[in-house]
């Protein structure tokens, strides 16, 4: 297991870090303009979509969509509002042909204080529904489906002091996306987003539709954990694909009660989980997953699949009860080998002496080549200058470090989501505070920030400069290992004992058989044309 912690302290916040402009960025008051920019997508043309929720100033709220081309031209605005009911962040699903369709959630407006209350008070709607609207090229609607969907979540209590909408039952969607012909995703029956008192979620689903709006196949689960916006309000893009089905990671304590609800608590608290999933998302097991150390609990948890049977996770952290506080990338492996606890196959964590955080949606992408871009906010002294984004090859190790620099930021800018482009650049949504000397009043912004590809670098440009000669994964292994690197040579396996046990020779990616190897530590010795060496350890489970 490979791990590496930095700690960043006040001082030598930019040491390490390419400071740099973003190419463009578009931001909106989130008070004045009522806007919370939430996540982006870049259309097969180029176009860059901006998702968000606005809202009325008696919280009644509808999704919306932002258009910009390429270089950030604002191409314009679609708002989705529907009578007697609200509804949160659109998602947007492109088709084989090119086609997008949205797909978004809508619940009954229950403030009958509202405008937009039902306006027959005796008979207000019980039920919310999913939508799979087919868009044009301005993304106007041209084509409607709508499932309709009974709100019998449990029947609760009043929550004193909360928002009259949330306090009752709504639907909350969190994933929808393309697989294969269908569209695969998940949605939540909660009764409350109560901050203070969460007290759980009714129900989860998990649905495949086609695209004329059949449901193919659903699922639904009671759920077992708390809820609040902790528990539900970000759970977005935390199903993915596995061979034979689906997994969902989830990061408190039991979402769906599986029979091992307790496992670990003693020592971690409550860990993460994942629901093994067949294709008709049939739960087949449950496994969690810890973090390293003495950890009290962790958070805001994103997630992306590799393309070698493990998935990474992003996630805040709390360490012991001091309240020291931190980032985490952790890569699991998803074979658990018969046992109930997923390996950490290796980890980073990120943190300072201030307020550390961790994408809410959207922390971590994986580029073509397999290295990954992580994302997080870390505090400091003056909360300036401590938004991050990290270039990291497959094994983790540093490529390069990006600061985001804005020297009228109040405090730390809270991420929501970072993207990947085809360019090789990167879109970050960002929620800032800024202090206006005018009003003497702090303001608060939601951008979109796109970062070009020169302020990154690529693994090849790493060669180049000798910083690395090859990239091994996966590691550990229970068979082949890929080297990845420019103009490799050979690689030769050398066992604990110094025994070489296989060669292997080629131009370019090698590739290292070690199934037939008993499990241990095993050293690879690759040599590139040029003659230059390096040594990569693996671990062969």
């Amino acid at each position: 297991m490979k791990k590496h912690h930095i700690l960043f302290l006040a001082l030598t916040l930019l040491f390490g870090a390419k400071a740099s402009a973003q190419e463009w960025e578009y931001s909106m008051n989130m008070f004045n303009d009522s806007i919370y920019f939430r996540d982006t997508k870049e259309l097969p043309n180029g176009e860059i979509l901006l998702f968000a929720t606005s809202m009325y100033p008696n919280q009644t709220r509808y999704p919306s969509l932002f258009r910009f081309s390429k270089n950030g031209t604002f191409l314009g605005r679609k708002d989705y509002f529907r009578h007697a009911f609200w509804g949160e962040v659109p998602f947007c699903i492109t088709d084989d042909d090119g086609t997008n369709y949205l797909m978004m959630a809508y619940s009954p407006d229950h403030d009958t204080a509202s405008f937009n209350y039902f306006h027959n008070y005796d008979n207000p709607p019980d039920y919310a529904f999913i939508g799979l609207y087919k868009v044009d090229e301005n993304f106007d609607v041209i084509e409607t489906h709508e499932l309709h969907i009974p709100i019998d979540t449990l029947d609760l209590p009043p929550c004193y002091g909360c928002l009259l909408n949330y306090d009752s039952g709504s639907l909350l969607l969190l994933q929808a996306k393309k697989d294969g012909d269908a569209i695969v995703g998940a949605y939540i029956k909660q009764p409350t987003y109560d901050y203070i008192n969460p007290r759980g979620n009714d129900s989860i689903f998990f649905f495949r539709m086609d695209f004329e709006g059949n449901m193919l196949r659903r699922m639904g689960y009671k759920t077992e954990s708390q809820g609040g916006t902790f528990g539900s309000g970000w759970m977005y893009d935390q199903l993915i694909k596995v061979d034979d089905g689906y997994a969902f990671c989830y990061d408190a304590c039991p979402l769906v009660n599986y029979g091992r609800e307790s496992e670990g608590q003693d020592r971690y608290g409550c860990p993460g989980r994942v629901y093994y999933m067949d294709s008709d998302f049939r739960i087949q097991d449950m496994k969690v997953f810890h973090v390293d150390g003495p950890i009290d609990f962790f958070q805001q948890l994103s997630v992306a699949a590799s393309d070698h049977n493990t998935f990474y996770a992003s996630f805040d952290y709390q360490k012991n009860q001091n309240g020291v506080l931190g980032c985490g990338l952790y890569e699991y492996g998803l074979d658990a080998n018969g046992t109930g606890t997923l390996p950490i196959v290796r980890y980073i964590t990120r943190t300072s002496s201030g307020w550390d955080d961790c994408a809410l949606i959207n922390g971590v992408d994986i580029a073509p080549d397999n290295s990954l871009y992580y994302a997080y906010t870390l505090g400091s002294a003056t909360n300036k200058y401590n938004f991050f984004i990290e270039h990291l090859t497959p094994d983790l190790d540093t490529i390069r470090r990006l600061v985001y620099v804005d020297s009228t930021l109040y405090c730390s800018p809270l991420l929501y989501s970072l993207r990947l482009t085809e360019d090789g650049g990167a879109l970050a949504v960002i929620r800032t505070q800024h202090f206006d000397s005018e009003s003497s009043e702090m303001v608060q912004f939601t951008k979109v920030l796109k970062f070009p590809a020169e302020d990154f670098v690529s693994i090849g440009e790493t060669y180049d400069n000798n910083l690395n000669v090859a990239i091994a994964y996966p590691n550990p292994t229970s068979g082949q290992v890929i080297i990845t690197g420019k103009d490799l040579k050979t690689a030769e396996v050398i066992n604990t004992l110094g025994q070489c046990v296989a060669t292997t020779k080629g131009k370019g990616s090698l590739t290292v058989d070690l199934s037939q190897q008993p499990p241990g530590v095993y050293f690879l010795n690759i040599t590139d044309e040029e003659g230059r060496k390096c040594v990569r350890k693996v671990v062969k489970e």
